[in-house]
């Protein structure tokens, strides 16, 4: 079961693959297919529970959620770089509540947290000093337009939207109806 499909240039597909069976995150592959004839060329394992994807030149970043049979989850990230096939996996701590969303803000890889988008290290690790937003129940997270954008939450509505400059500065929020996962920028 395919969690996030990622269409490059050229004539591949990767997708992240968290579940063997409906629900069970006891995935871990990323799979590269060849477009040209519906083959898989390779699967790199990436440790349980891929989900989004992000591609940063031969960087394919991984952000990771599995759970254990209580519930109980665990986060990670990972990194395949898809010219070597080398791939780097952690996973944090307890006490780490990261969300799905992966992007690149200001150059350099964020995770979306609990309370804000972190960055990455190049080790992967979550640099929380850094973390931009003190925000409470971020639900999602994306870069638009050199633009940080941070969905909120507590599952019912209404919910908000937080817009953040280059500079960690809080530009505007918007109310809006619960549970804010996807942003996209309409030009007329």
């Amino acid at each position: 079961m395919s969690q996030k499909i990622l269409y490059l240039t050229g004539n591949f597909l990767y997708v992240s693959t968290p579940h063997q069976e409906l629900y069970d995150n006891q995935g871990s592959l990323i799979t590269k297919i060849d477009l040209t004839n519906g083959s898989v060329v390779e699967s790199f394992e990436v440790g349980l529970g891929p989900e989004q994807l992000y591609l940063d030149e031969n960087l394919l970043f991984v952000s990771r959620t599995s759970y254990d049979e209580n519930w109980s989850a665990s986060y990670g990230s990972g990194k395949v770089d898809i010219s070597t096939g080398n791939v780097e996996i952690i996973t944090y701590g307890v006490g780490t509540a990261c969300r799905a969303d992966i992007f690149k803000f200001k150059d350099v890889m964020h995770r979306a947290t609990s309370k804000g988008a972190v960055p990455l290290d190049a080790n992967l690790n979550l640099n929380m000093v850094a973390k931009v937003g003190e925000l409470n129940g971020v639900y999602s997270g994306k870069v638009l337009n050199d633009e940080l954008i941070l969905g909120t939450t507590d599952y019912s509505a209404p919910d908000t939207v937080f817009l953040f400059n280059s500079s960690n500065e809080l530009l505007q929020t918007f109310e809006v109806n619960v549970l804010p996962g996807d942003f996209a920028v309409y030009n007329n």
